[in-house]
């Protein structure tokens, strides 16, 4: 997200970390928010992926993503037969891209991202065809490990024919709210 206008825009969002310091992907978020008596209020619910095993705790993490007064650079590299292929998301870090195969009426482009905040970077990422034309996910990315940065981005089905591209942004990294940051102790039930 930037601000057309050239004012610059901020974002504050959260991650959570089990007891191993493994971040938890986001799976669905939203929220409203508005003034009560002067004071602007949020109501924000999330769910994030299920985990293997209970944790001890959890890390609640605030973080503000800064968005520059001008749209984010692009960068974009063909990816026909050029595996892997690294592309640069500026100081956030860089994505490898492995693997683009098409089946069953998909495509699926396989890519590890090296960074400050893979998931933000992970959805950062699209194809563009040989006129140009952008073409997006039909989803948000999946990780395919759940302690790793290996994920997968689904498309319609492109024809391996023709040319592609990867496309992605230059991007800053978040500013960790470090004195917002607090533990969830997880309890559970004695039967």
């Amino acid at each position: 997200m930037w601000d057309m206008e050239g004012t610059g825009k901020a974002n504050l969002s959260y991650e959570l970390f089990d007891d191993h310091g493994s971040r938890l992907q986001s799976l669905s978020s939203g929220g409203a928010g508005g003034s009560r008596n002067g004071i602007m209020t949020s109501n924000e619910v999330a769910q994030f992926e299920p985990l293997n095993t209970l944790p001890k705790y959890l890390i609640f993490q605030p973080v503000l993503h800064v968005y520059g007064k001008k749209p984010p650079i692009k960068v974009k590299k063909p990816v026909n037969g050029n595996l892997p292929l690294k592309l640069s998301q500026g100081k956030d870090g860089y994505v490898t891209i492995t693997n683009l195969a098409t089946k069953n009426g998909e495509s699926r482009l396989t890519f590890r991202i090296n960074g400050k905040d893979p998931i933000i970077q992970a959805n950062a990422i699209w194809l563009v065809d040989e006129g140009g034309k952008s073409v997006y996910p039909k989803k948000t990315a999946k990780r395919l490990k759940a302690s790793g940065n290996l994920f997968q981005l689904t498309f319609n089905s492109v024809d391996p024919e023709k040319k592609w591209s990867v496309e992605t942004v230059k991007m800053q990294p978040p500013k960790i709210l470090k004195g917002l940051r607090f533990k969830i102790e997880i309890r559970t039930k004695n039967k």
